[in-house]
């Protein structure tokens, strides 16, 4: 599976996050400044399996979320 990151930063100056007419997601699966990370996004097979994460999740909250 995918591993979040422990303490993830819960704000920031983006104008997407910040536009309240605007539904809008900002994730974040990996920094090129390390160098493991840098190898996981280089590679097909980890990029695929984090979409399909992604993907999943994103299906699993319009479950949810069309049931309210």
């Amino acid at each position: 599976g995918i591993r979040l990151h422990p303490r993830p930063r819960e704000s920031a100056a983006f104008t997407v996050l910040e536009a309240p007419d605007i539904p809008s997601v900002r994730n974040e699966i990996g920094f090129m400044s390390s160098p493991g990370d840098l190898e996981r996004l280089q590679s097909p097979r980890w990029r695929a399996r984090a979409a399909r994460a992604l993907a999943e999740g994103i299906a699993q909250w319009d479950a949810v979320d069309a049931i309210r």
